[in-house]
């Protein structure tokens, strides 16, 4: 892996210094409107389901980053669904990620 650590969170900017590359990823409106419908529907659906909100925050994150807990591992998943404890937020849950895979050229 090289590394990459972001830069910026609305495009995706990131730097390797060990390596010297800089990488800009601009998504397209092609790869970008249908992960913003899926992402609608399922703030839809996490608006209406019963759940204490006052011990758990469920949402839906496009493009931002995130570092796993485990090994330290960077990534900036196209979109991410999350539960995050109230009563333990430094650990968010991320059950659901996801990538669009359709092709821009």
């Amino acid at each position: 892996m090289l590394g990459l650590q972001p830069l910026i969170y609305d495009d995706r900017l990131m730097y390797s210094p060990s390596n010297g590359i800089l990488i800009l990823e601009c998504p397209r409106s092609i790869h970008e409107i249908p992960l913003s419908n899926f992402r609608d529907s399922v703030s839809s659906v996490l608006r209406n389901l019963p759940y204490d909100r006052y011990t758990l925050h469920a949402g839906v994150k496009m493009n931002l980053p995130f570092q796993s807990p485990q090994d330290g591992y960077t990534a900036t998943p196209d979109l991410r669904l999350y539960l995050t404890s109230l009563l333990a937020p430094e650990v968010p849950e991320i059950p659901v990620l996801v990538e669009c895979g359709f092709s821009q050229d």
